[in-house]
């Protein structure tokens, strides 16, 4: 069994569990590498925030009704402003492979994911 079962147990305890972190970390300059390469710089972001999900051993792992399982696939998720200036979530499936999710990031595409709506809050 998972050697943080006890911390698992605990935020699974709760009606709504949920984490986030925040943090401030020096990165290196990836925005003028993303767009000398075409690539939306919040999509590398995400790309990379994706990556380090699955990368890192610890980062995998879900608890879902008190059953521990690791995460093999993902979706990542961002916040996109809709026709009526609504927020909606959009996912994006992950995939090694960043040129892949190029289209799916790309600001035209989003724009037109935003127009059709999905969480409003």
């Amino acid at each position: 069994m998972h050697s943080r079962k006890t911390q698992f147990a605990f935020f699974d305890a709760y009606q709504n569990p949920s984490v986030n972190i925040t943090a401030e970390a020096r990165s290196a300059n990836f925005v003028s590498a993303a767009k000398a390469r075409g690539l939306p710089p919040f999509a590398v972001l995400l790309h990379g925030i994706g990556r380090a999900s699955l990368d890192i051993e610890t980062f995998r792992w879900r608890a879902l009704k008190g059953v521990l399982s690791e995460v093999s696939d993902l979706k990542v998720s961002h916040t996109v402003l809709g026709r009526a200036q609504q927020i909606n979530f959009s996912t994006i499936p992950y995939v090694p492979d960043l040129m892949v999710n190029k289209t799916k990031s790309d600001p035209a595409a989003m724009a037109a994911e935003a127009h059709r709506p999905k969480i409003a809050t």
